[in-house]
């Protein structure tokens, strides 16, 4: 298949935020072919997605981004760090629109495989620490519903032994990118999964 993303088209879209690209390819995933869009600037190299709409969902692919831009501000703003860093336009918006498609930037992030107990844990507090972030939906001023105190060493052991096992009973299966040097980054999270 062949790119549908030209220099040229690149170029407008990283202006959008404030960048110039000096270098930029795409990067293959497991499920598409020209998933993500790499770019090399002076202050660094960053990720260029475009967004696509959730077919599951009713609403629209524009109504999808603000709710996506809408959860990953509220990330942002509770401090939540297990993700990359999303990069605004200079209108302040954490997207773009590019003939009639969404567009968003975040930084570059070498991926690599899970390999050790500390990686597991890590993996196991960054879920622990999504999950105990209240939704913007929920009434926030009161006590948070979860006992950070059952997040201990017993449950993230717990979590390390049951994912090695699922993950060596899933060995060759496709999972994450083709490529370990491409991004690992925040999926688009979906209305109401916060």
């Amino acid at each position: 298949m062949a790119n549908p993303y030209s220099k040229h088209r690149i170029r407008k879209i990283t202006r959008r935020f404030g960048l110039r690209p000096l270098r930029s390819g795409t990067v293959a995933s497991f499920y598409k072919e020209n998933a993500i869009i790499q770019v090399q600037t002076k202050t660094g190299t960053y990720a260029v997605k475009p967004f696509f709409r959730n077919t599951l969902l009713r609403s629209s692919t524009l109504n999808q981004m603000k709710s996506t831009a809408d959860n990953i501000e509220l990330l942002i703003n509770s401090g939540f760090s297990y993700m990359p860093k999303w990069l605004t336009t200079r209108s302040g918006k954490l997207w773009t629109l590019h003939h009639g498609r969404p567009f968003y930037m975040t930084e570059w992030i070498k991926g690599r495989n899970l390999e050790t107990t500390e990686d597991y844990e890590e993996l196991g507090r960054a879920l622990a620490t999504l999950h105990m972030i209240p939704s913007g939906h929920l009434d926030t001023k009161g006590p948070s519903p979860v006992n950070k105190s059952n997040y201990g060493k017993s449950k993230i052991a717990s979590f390390v032994h049951e994912w090695k096992k699922l993950s060596i009973s899933m060995r060759g299966t496709a999972i994450g990118t083709k490529n370990t040097e491409s991004t690992v980054s925040a999926l688009p999270i979906k209305p109401g999964l916060i």
